[in-house]
């Protein structure tokens, strides 16, 4: 334990000992260490052993950044000075992560959107009602592996369902590889059934569209209201829109979760491997193929094709991955469009110095 630091305090933030690492011997002694929480325009709500600080960015870090991923967010750790004056205290460095769950960018300008960092596994939540996609959690599930974070989906408002257990087998025989739960978050236990995945130490990402209930999840969770909810429309059994920004809670057990608003648009970024770690039936199958080559359509010793015809691999799922990989390639030509931009502006720099 350093003079400001509680380690052991920090841990039911989600310290974990490598993030001890990559701290120097000056910052363990002159700097307090802390977790953000929230992310309020230019300022950040971080969470130390000794309290709760309001702290912003010193200009470095805006004359360093390249993108959005230079930048602190929700589950970062951070150093800290001046928190002996809480209108002065500023982020001094960002630790490095274990772990970051990001979207492409929604704009031309924007190679991709960081949602949060250090989470250990992801809740993707989708409703048992108007709302439930298997294409939409897919292309969840695709994400979040990519950034190697263990994912479980859970299945909500089970009671406004008519064939909950239907719906449940065939969400496992599509996702196969993925955890699946289903439950009434306004009455089920939801902690007694993710005990499994309620690990001390651990932080949890919830993610999913709005109004699928992730909000009413998590006070299930915490046993208590950490998050405003809505109730459904009682039209078309959609729940409404409520969580506005990305924010942090400590659960009893040493358990964080990291709500998220729903997302209307989750593009894919441009990371390769993702599609690899979303779909790893579909690509042990490729590689089967007789040619290396093989464009899974008419070739003799095509195993994709076989898959198809004896039903072990659906066909909506390998459309899915075909149309999920055109949005890669997309997203990766758009991303070296905007890495030769940056790179032109800075030799453009460079020379008028």
């Amino acid at each position: 334990m350093s003079i400001l630091n509680d380690f052991s305090a920090l841990t039911v933030l989600g310290w974990k000992p490598l993030f001890l690492q990559s701290l120097t011997p000056a910052e363990l002694t002159d700097y307090v260490i802390g977790r953000i929480t929230e992310v309020e325009r230019d300022q950040y709500r971080v969470q130390t052993c000794s309290g709760e600080y309001l702290a912003r960015l010193p200009g470095r870090f805006h004359y360093r950044a390249n993108d959005d991923s230079d930048y602190p967010t929700v589950g970062d750790w951070v150093t800290l000075s001046g928190c002996e004056a809480t209108d002065t205290t500023l982020i001094q460095r960002l630790l490095p992560r274990c772990s970051t769950l990001s979207r492409g960018g929604l704009e031309a300008a924007t190679e991709r959107q960081l949602l949060c960092a250090n989470v250990d596994t992801a809740l993707i939540v989708s409703s048992l009602n108007q709302e439930f996609n298997l294409r939409r959690l897919e292309r969840y599930i695709t994400l979040v592996r990519g950034a190697g974070v263990s994912v479980l989906v859970v299945l909500t408002k089970a009671d406004l369902c008519d064939a909950p257990e239907a719906l449940l087998e065939l969400t496992r025989s599509r996702l196969r590889l993925a955890a699946v739960v289903a439950l009434n978050t306004l009455q089920d236990d939801a902690r007694a059934l993710l005990a499994p995945w309620l690990l001390a130490g651990d932080t949890l990402a919830v993610l999913g569209s709005s109004g699928v209930g992730k909000s009413t999840l998590i006070n299930n969770l915490a046993g208590r209201p950490l998050q405003q909810t809505q109730a459904v429309r009682t039209a078309d059994a959609k729940g409404r829109h409520t969580t506005t920004r990305r924010s942090l809670f400590q659960l009893s057990g040493g358990v964080c979760v990291i709500d998220t608003p729903g997302m209307r648009e989750l593009k894919l970024t441009a990371d390769e491997n993702a599609l690899d770690a979303g779909f790893t039936d579909i690509q042990a199958l490729i590689g089967q193929c007789y040619f290396s080559d093989c464009s899974h359509q008419s070739e003799p010793g095509c195993a994709v094709v076989a898959a198809l015809a004896d039903g072990t691999l659906q066909a909506d799922r390998w459309r899915n991955y075909q149309r999920l990989a055109g949005e890669q390639r997309q997203q990766s030509q758009q991303a070296e469009a905007i890495h030769e931009r940056r790179e032109r502006a800075k030799s453009f720099a460079r020379m008028v110095k």
